[in-house]
């Protein structure tokens, strides 16, 4: 399954031209398409919601802007999947010529950084490793501070656990130095 991009996260459309011919070609059964898309190249736009189709096993997205591109995102939509959409201002990913930004959200989970994980983008993976490693560190650590309240005893010693979070608290600083000079968002 494709991966999802978040709420908020702007991309720039594509040129007709860049399109796949396969697109291109379903493309050319909605009057007047080609032109719009032409037109609409390099504009921004926000990703409103994102859905995944099962049967064709593809994801489409809303937007929050641009009304008049709907009824052509809702034609090509319904050409792409066989059926009608009621969704509206949605589109393929295979428009986006790339992403601009995407929303700063706070991560908590260890779920929530599966897909940065598996991004072909070497700056989504780091941001992966970086805010797992937080989390588990910041759960150790709330375990270590509250060691005396604990509804089991630990196996190890306290002092071991202690060792582990300096370890992974320099870890994490020489990740955040990494960013800064990387210019990797965290």
């Amino acid at each position: 399954m494709q991966e999802l991009l978040k709420k908020g996260t702007k991309v720039l459309l594509k040129k007709y031209e860049d399109l796949s011919s396969e697109t291109k070609d379903d493309l050319e059964e909605a009057k007047a398409t080609r032109e719009y898309i032409e037109n609409m190249a390099g504009k921004e736009v926000t990703i409103f919601n994102g859905f995944y189709d099962k049967e064709s096993k593809t994801c489409w997205y809303e937007f929050e802007e641009d009304k008049d591109l709907s009824q052509i995102q809702r034609k090509f939509v319904t050409i792409m999947c066989g059926k009608p959409v009621t969704k509206e201002h949605s589109l393929h990913p295979e428009f986006f010529e790339k992403i601009i930004s995407t929303p700063n959200e706070k991560i908590e989970s260890l779920a929530q950084t599966v897909g940065m994980m598996i991004s072909e983008d070497y700056k989504e993976r780091f941001k992966a490793e970086y805010y797992q490693l937080k989390i588990r560190k910041d759960k150790l650590q709330n375990m270590f501070d509250n060691w005396d309240n604990l509804s089991f005893t630990p196996t190890c010693p306290k002092e071991l656990y202690k060792v582990q979070l300096g370890l992974m608290d320099g870890y994490l600083r020489l990740l955040e130095e990494r960013a800064k000079l990387e210019k990797v968002d965290l």
